[in-house]
């Protein structure tokens, strides 16, 4: 299986996870990506990027995955992003001030991505009726998502399977 993990739960992944402390987690989680079984999109690094400091040791940790954030690949996916953006309701799940200030919005891309990918994707947002959220998003075009901690389960038992 494939997933497509958003900011929020990688940031909680390394803010609460330290490889000194949780050895095998990380292992699990170094094979997922090495086997491409965990991938992300480019606008979730520049997200994370822009929230931490340049010598912190999530940003160093990013660094050596940065082959896991991937730009879209084709046109079915740009179809896919500029599809979400044509409904009004996800309009919404870009804030003016973003725009202004040129900062990465990843949501619509982890969409497309997981689309394309046939992935599930990860994400600690919930479901509410008319939101402008991932999992509102994921539930119109068909896409399995989890949350944090089921994907902490998926990745405890990773190498079980």
């Amino acid at each position: 299986m494939k997933y497509v993990i958003d900011t929020n739960a990688l940031r909680t992944f390394f803010r609460f996870y330290y490889r000194e402390v949780t050895p095998d987690l990380y292992k699990n989680f170094d094979k997922m990506i090495d086997s491409r079984e965990l991938i992300s999109v480019k606008e979730v690094y520049n997200e994370m990027e822009r929230q931490h400091q340049k010598d912190s040791d999530v940003l160093k940790e990013l660094k050596n995955i940065k082959h896991i954030f991937l730009e879209p690949t084709n046109e079915e996916e740009i179809n896919i992003i500029q599809d979400i953006y044509k409904n009004i309701n996800f309009q919404h799940n870009i804030k003016e001030k973003n725009i202004l200030e040129g900062k990465p919005v990843a949501d619509a891309f982890l969409v497309a991505k997981a689309k394309i990918e046939n992935a599930v994707l990860i994400t600690s947002e919930n479901f509410s009726p008319n939101a402008a959220k991932i999992p509102n998003m994921c539930e119109k075009y068909s896409i399995k998502y989890i949350n944090y901690e089921k994907f902490l389960i998926v990745l405890k038992n990773y190498c079980q399977n």
